[in-house]
């Protein structure tokens, strides 16, 4: 409103270029960017359509101003070679139009290409949604027939230069708890900082599994290591006896 009453012939800041209305001079991006982001703005779609058109309307406000000083040259009867440059200006003026179509529809081919991958990387990520629950299920198919009665985890330690483990699972029990629970091992390792660190392995140890629903019904377990059993001695192999909870979840 400010601009509407206060400045009726606004003029461009970066160029001088004087116009009749604050309309004119609304060929910008119509979101505000910060400075910090400013580079990758430049390269989006938004960008692209504004500096097109804002060079689409510079284009015809210039052939409009050429055919007006054409006609008055003509009713001046001014010289041919002012004409003749007058419709060099307007041909240079033709050719940069055509390059601006050519790169807008580059850029239309590329929105569009991003689309197009943009739907197939959301295909692509449902199905291997898909696949790696059909994976797991396999996996519970794989425990109840028994041709795979077990899963490791992959092997971690406790601290940064602490005891090396691993944990395995049953996912269909194991023992005298087959078919009716969960059974969850404890395994210690061997570890490239054993030497430093205390033995028998004392700490108590927990699991648990967390409920992700609102309730929160997590299932936790734990046990004290007993000193005197060689699961929890330094390691002399690549692992050592498991220990577990074998009725750790029905």
């Amino acid at each position: 409103d400010h601009l509407q009453k206060s400045h009726p012939n606004p003029s461009c800041e970066y160029c001088g270029m004087t116009c009749n209305s604050t309309n004119d001079l609304d060929y910008g991006c119509s979101m505000s960017v910060i400075r910090v982001q400013m580079s990758e703005h430049y390269r989006t779609e938004q960008h692209q359509v504004a500096i097109i058109t804002f060079i689409r309307c510079l284009f015809l406000k210039s052939t409009n101003d050429s055919h007006e000083r054409v006609t008055t040259m003509y009713v001046d009867l001014l010289s041919h070679n002012t004409i003749s440059s007058s419709d060099n200006t307007t041909i240079q003026l033709q050719e940069g139009c055509q390059t601006v179509d050519i790169l807008s529809d580059g850029v239309s081919t590329l929105s569009e290409d991003a689309q197009r991958f943009n739907h197939e990387s959301n295909f692509l990520q449902n199905l291997l949604e898909i696949l790696t629950q059909e994976f797991a299920g396999l996996k519970l198919t794989d425990a109840q027939s028994e041709r795979q009665t077990s899963i490791y985890s992959s092997p971690f330690y406790l601290s940064p230069t602490g005891y090396k483990m691993r944990v395995r699972l049953y996912l269909n029990g194991d023992g005298n708890a087959r078919h009716i629970h969960m059974s969850l091992f404890f395994v210690l390792m061997r570890g490239e900082y054993d030497v430093i660190l205390k033995f028998p392995f004392n700490y108590k140890v927990t699991f648990c599994l967390y409920d992700q629903t609102p309730d929160q019904r997590h299932i936790i377990d734990s046990f004290r290591p007993d000193t005197k059993s060689n699961s929890f001695q330094r390691p002399r192999f690549e692992m050592n006896i498991a220990s577990d909870i074998p009725k750790f979840c029905s």
